[in-house]
């Protein structure tokens, strides 16, 4: 089994609904499935395994701020429109051959 990561886009009101328990996050329709991928991009994103530093850490929400609790047997988390342009544009800036050289950091891990 094991943690996958999935995303989703959410109105403030549906986040609202997700944490009263009036929806479940398992009704949520999902974006992106990342599955089991979340670790490596994370390593290859940051060098840190769990806890990567904003905005590149952005992307694999994992800690902090971004936490919002368990919900439906399932740990979520949130990005704000903001975090997620800074995300964006972070990602923008790595090239083919700097995410090649970061993905053999992930190899020797």
């Amino acid at each position: 089994m094991g943690m996958s990561g999935r995303y989703l886009v959410v109105t403030n009101e549906l986040v609202a609904s997700i944490k009263s328990g009036e929806v479940s996050v398992h009704d949520c329709s999902v974006e992106l499935d990342i599955d089991k991928m979340w670790q490596m991009l994370q390593f290859t994103l940051t060098g840190e395994v769990v806890e990567g530093q904003p905005p590149l850490g952005y992307v694999v929400p994992l800690a902090g701020e971004q936490y919002l609790g368990n919900y439906s047997d399932m740990d979520l988390f949130l990005l704000n429109n903001e975090q997620v342009l800074e995300a964006y544009m972070a990602l923008e800036q790595l090239t083919p051959e700097e995410l090649k050289k970061r993905g053999l950091a992930w190899n020797k891990w």
